[in-house]
């Protein structure tokens, strides 16, 4: 584990989703993970109480889905929105269960 900028930074190998359920269960603080590969795991087990989207204002014509294989769809709702510099949007949204 190394502390960045007041954060507690650690690397785990395993099953994403029981290291995600060892993490939970060992702290209090926030457990962040990027990209689709690892956050779809997590979102299949019910585990992602936060989404935070960021668009780049780039259009591409092709790409990895955001979730692949969900079993259905998952209900959110927008707690905020912010512009920056550049054109980005960030977007957050609540998981609604």
């Amino acid at each position: 584990m190394a502390i960045f900028g007041g954060v507690e930074l650690s690397a785990r190998t395993g099953d994403v989703v029981e290291v995600a359920k060892r993490l939970k269960a060992e702290t209090e603080g926030l457990l962040e993970v990027a990209g689709a590969t690892v956050a779809a795991p997590l979102v299949r087990a019910g585990l992602v109480d936060e989404f935070l989207i960021v668009v780049h204002p780039t259009a591409v014509g092709g790409g990895t889905p955001f979730f692949p294989g969900l079993p259905s769809h998952i209900r959110l709702r927008l707690v905020e929105n912010r512009t920056f510099p550049g054109g980005a949007v960030l977007l957050r949204y609540e998981a609604k269960g």
